[in-house]
C-alpha cells in the first residue's frame, strides 16, 4: 500500500515535549505534517513549569526538515486551550488533527486524596481534552474535516488502586470521544479514543517501591529495563498516525495499543436475567445468570491482568525474555 502521509495537514499534539506526545509529534512531522508542539513543561504530577521541552522537540522537527511551532500554554484553562489552537490558525490557517495527549499522574489512595489532587488530574486529562477540542471544533466543522484522538489508559479501563482520579478522568474521555463521534453528522470528522501502555515519565512510579506498595500492583515485578526496551512510546505512534489519517474511517471507537500489539476494545454484556416483576430476592437467586461471562471476549478486572496479558503477547511475538 501507499505510505500514509500528512502533507499539507496541521496537527496539534498536547503534552508533546516528552514521552508519547513527543513521539507522535515527530512521527507525524516525518510524514509531512506541520505540528504545534504543546507542552507547559510540568513535572509528572503537574507541578513546575519550563519552556524547553516543547522548544527542543520543535528543533528536532526542524532538523528533520519539517515545520513546527512550540506552544507552552496549559490545556487546563479555557484561555490556554484557545491559545494553543490559535497557534495553529495563526501559523498555518487551519487545524486538521488534535491528539489530546497531555497528562499528569500521582498515586494517592482514595482515603488520603484531597479534592485539590482530584481536581488537578481532572483539569488536565478531562477538562483539558474538552477545552482544546472545543476550541478546535469550529475550525474543523468549517473545514468539514478533522481527526481527534483522546488518549486513554488501561489504568482506567481495567482499574488500579490509588488512581481513582486518573481512572475517572481517563474513563470520562472515552465517553467524550464516543459522544462527540455522534455529533459529526455528514462531516468527515472522526473522533476516537486511543488506549495506551508504554514506559514514560508517567509510568516510572510503577517501579518505585513506595508507589508500588500504594498501588497494590504486581506489574512492577518485571524489570524496569525490560519495560524501557519493550514497552516503548515509539510503538504507539504508528497507531496514533493511522487514526489521524484522512483515510481512516474508524469513528467513536476505542483502539488499544502497546508493545506492538494493537486491538479493538469494546464493551460486552452477558445474556443476563429478565423478569419484569423481579424482586430483590429474584436478583440474588439469579446472580449467576447476570454475571455469566462465558460468551464474552477478554474482560480485565485490574491493570496487572492487562499488563500480564500484554507481556505474554509481547513474548509470544518475539520480545526478549523477562529478566
Amino acid at each position: 500500500m501507499q505510505p500514509l502521509t500528512f502533507k499539507g495537514q496541521v496537527a496539534l499534539v498536547t503534552g508533546a515535549g516528552r514521552g508519547m506526545g513527543r513521539s507522535h509529534a515527530l512521527y507525524l512531522a516525518r510524514r509531512g505534517a506541520k505540528v504545534v508542539v504543546n507542552d507547559n513543561g510540568s513535572t509528572a504530577d503537574g507541578s513546575g513549569c519550563e519552556i524547553s521541552p516543547a522548544e527542543e522537540v520543535v528543533r528536532e522537527i526542524q532538523a528533520l526538515g519539517g515545520e513546527a511551532v512550540a506552544d507552552t500554554n496549559s490545556v487546563a484553562t479555557e484561555s490556554g486551550a484557545k491559545s494553543i489552537v490559535q497557534s495553529a490558525i495563526n501559523t498555518w490557517g487551519r487545524i486538521d488533527i488534535v491528539i489530546n495527549n497531555a497528562g499528569v499522574v500521582e498515586f494517592v489512595p482514595f482515603a488520603e486524596m484531597t479534592y485539590e489532587q482530584f481536581r488537578r488530574l481532572i483539569q488536565v486529562h478531562l477538562d483539558g481534552a474538552w477545552l482544546v477540542t472545543r476550541a478546535a471544533w469550529p475550525h474543523m466543522t468549517h473545514q468539514q474535516y478533522g481527526r481527534v484522538i483522546f488518549i486513554t489508559s488501561q489504568a482506567a479501563l481495567t482499574g488500579m488502586p490509588s488512581l481513582t482520579h486518573y481512572g475517572a478522568a481517563k474513563w470520562a474521555v472515552v465517553g467524550l470521544a464516543r459522544q462527540l463521534s455522534l455529533e459529526t453528522g455528514d462531516l468527515d470528522i472522526k473522533v476516537n479514543a486511543l488506549g495506551v501502555i508504554a514506559y514514560t515519565r508517567l509510568a516510572q512510579p510503577f517501579f518505585d517501591p513506595k508507589a508500588r506498595e500504594r498501588s497494590k500492583t504486581s506489574m512492577a515485578s518485571n524489570s524496569e529495563g525490560w519495560w524501557q526496551r519493550n514497552m516503548r512510546a515509539d510503538q504507539i505512534s504508528p497507531v496514533a498516525a493511522w487514526l489521524s489519517h484522512k483515510d481512516c474511517d474508524v469513528n467513536g471507537e476505542i483502539v488499544e495499543t502497546g508493545a506492538g500489539h494493537t486491538f479493538h476494545q469494546f464493551f460486552t454484556s452477558t445474556d443476563g436475567y429478565t423478569n419484569v416483576t423481579a424482586t430483590a430476592e429474584d436478583i440474588v437467586e439469579n446472580k449467576s445468570l447476570i454475571f455469566d461471562q462465558t460468551r464474552t471476549t477478554h474482560v480485565f478486572r485490574h491493570l496487572k491482568d492487562m499488563g500480564a496479558w500484554r507481556v505474554q503477547r509481547a513474548l509470544a511475538a518475539g520480545a526478549e525474555p523477562l529478566e
